[in-house]
């Protein structure tokens, strides 16, 4: 038994699962996980052990070879908890501070949130699905609120747009326009 329960892993590339499964349904599920950590949760005790991990929910039954070598998995860096919380729009900001994990709410520009999904009216009367950007200061001083531009969050796009027309997603109503438009942030 190579490894124990709780031991981190790390599942092989897709170029080796390519490379050497076989069997089309397996390659297949295989090829989900490529390249991905996973933390062991059941070992059966045999001369060649099978094991259960925890991102199919023990699902399928994994061998040795399908573990790269050096198969602890660090601990996920700043960089990669901050990159996951920006893609799961999850409303904050991760620093560190002398070894430790500052999580603080991103920037609100009048009750919402940079990065919240919103939808906004577009010259052609369509709604469209963007993310809030705050507020910009025009030249002449004037404030006006705006999205990220070609619907990116903060950080992936650029720049963004002064917009008419800003909802929060959680309070638009496709069926009833008008009593969405109460909740727009836009003020006239």
């Amino acid at each position: 038994m190579k490894y124990k329960v709780g031991d981190k892993v790390q599942i092989k590339s897709e170029e080796w699962i390519y490379n050497n499964v076989g069997i089309p349904h397996v390659l297949a599920y295989l090829l989900e996980y490529a390249g991905k950590y996973a933390k062991i949760t059941r070992v059966s005790k045999s001369d060649n052990p099978k094991y259960r991990i925890d991102i199919d929910y023990g699902e399928f039954e994994w061998f040795d070879l399908l573990f790269e070598e050096n198969t602890i998995a660090e601990t996920p860096t700043l960089q990669d908890i901050s990159k996951t919380i920006r893609e799961q729009n999850l409303g904050v900001s991760v620093k560190e501070e002398e070894g430790k994990l500052i999580i603080e709410p991103l920037k609100v520009e009048h009750d919402l949130p940079v990065d919240t999904p919103v939808m906004v009216k577009m010259p052609n009367d369509e709604w469209k699905l963007a993310y809030y950007a705050g507020e910009l200061k025009t030249q002449s001083g004037e404030i006006l609120k705006s999205t990220w531009v070609r619907g990116y969050k903060s950080g992936q796009g650029f720049g963004s747009i002064s917009q008419t027309h800003i909802i929060p997603f959680d309070k638009f109503d496709p069926n009833n326009i008008e009593e969405s438009l109460k909740h727009n942030i836009v003020k006239p």
